[in-house]
């Protein structure tokens, strides 16, 4: 059922990229769906034309610390989610922010940096007090 539903949404930002070659939240969409496809090869020739565009989306940011972290690359996942966080706009992307603190605190731990995830974690929280996975890995660590 997902894979029917990535597919038509891969059309439909398709065409929109058609019209809006270079629309950064349209190409940051498309490789959102890569990621959940697992085609993480593709993923990451689409990041990479987007930050030659937009070196300094947080969204495209986030989605490398996402593909880095599916690689298991520690430290460089770290870097790119420490650097989406200080890009998005503090007061209109406060989930995306929490998002990323979540995630942040996964790969610290992968990192064996246990005091920083734990605060990542808090902090993520902190912008989204819903956030399920947070609360999770507060509650397991």
């Amino acid at each position: 059922m997902f894979r029917k539903k990535y597919s038509e949404a891969k059309k439909v930002l398709s065409e929109i990229l058609k019209v809006c070659i270079n629309d950064s939240e349209t190409l940051v969409m498309m490789v959102e769906i890569l990621i959940a496809e697992n085609k993480l090869t593709q993923a990451k020739k689409w990041l990479d034309n987007i930050l030659v565009l937009y070196p300094n989306n947080p969204g495209a940011l986030y989605n490398l610390g996402v593909f880095y972290s599916n690689k298991k690359q520690w430290k460089k996942a770290i870097k790119t989610y420490e650097k989406s966080i200080t890009l998005y706009d503090k007061d209109s992307k406060k989930i995306e922010i929490a998002d990323a603190y979540q995630n942040l605190g996964c790969v610290l731990w992968e990192d064996s940096r246990r005091e920083e995830a734990l605060e990542a974690w808090k902090t993520s929280l902190k912008y989204n007090p819903k956030q399920k996975q947070a609360k999770k890995n507060l509650k397991e660590f």
